[in-house]
């Protein structure tokens, strides 16, 4: 099965808010699209680069694989797609991204 990648920004709303977007740290990635998601996935790294407020409480997700878990939601993320925006929260994944050495 093909593996789906599209580029994207990613930044935190609340400093967009504060400090204007000139002055917002922008991420942008190469994201892996899992097109039976419902939610957004974010690595816990890139959470802590974005400085992304969480919730509280964590909320419970399961995987393809079945396994079920819990993990922490952060609130305002800005995710660009095709020059496409909208505001997300996001669930934390644990993981954290590791860039991939270019096939030779």
């Amino acid at each position: 099965m093909k593996q789906i990648t599209a580029k994207i920004k990613l930044w935190n709303v609340m400093e967009e808010a504060t400090k204007g977007i000139k002055n917002t740290r922008i991420l942008e990635l190469d994201a892996i699209v899992d097109t039976g998601s419902t939610s957004l996935v974010i690595p816990k790294n890139i959470a802590s680069k974005l400085k992304l407020k969480k919730y509280k409480k964590k909320v419970d997700v399961q995987y393809a694989d079945g396994r079920k878990e819990q993990r922490e939601l952060v609130r305002g993320v800005v995710l660009e797609v095709m020059g496409r925006q909208s505001i997300f929260d996001a669930v934390i994944e644990l993981k954290t991204v590791q860039r991939r050495q270019p096939r030779r």
